[in-house]
């Protein structure tokens, strides 16, 4: 629970956008499904890469979770739900 603590600490905090925010923001919040089993950003800490169910990898740009203010609301309203189910 900590580590959702802080992050949302740092979502709060921003001011602009930021990829790295973006990408932890996606880690915490991904869910599995049909498709993926897990999510990890790749080396450079740039993408997304999603791992498939067959072993695969799929690899994508992060959400604009810090784009705007609104969208940083938006990630903080996420973030502090998914802190209250880990409670």
């Amino acid at each position: 629970m900590t580590e959702i603590s802080e992050l949302l600490e740092r979502v709060k905090a921003a001011r602009g956008y930021s990829n790295a925010l973006d990408i932890e923001i996606d880690v915490a919040l991904f869910k599995p499904d049909g498709r993926h089993i897990s999510v990890r950003p790749n080396a450079a800490k740039t993408k997304l890469v999603y791992i498939k169910r067959t072993g695969g990898t799929d690899t994508f740009l992060a959400h604009d979770w810090t784009i705007s203010q609104a969208r940083r609301d938006e990630a903080i309203r996420l973030l502090t739900a998914l802190q209250e189910t880990q409670k």
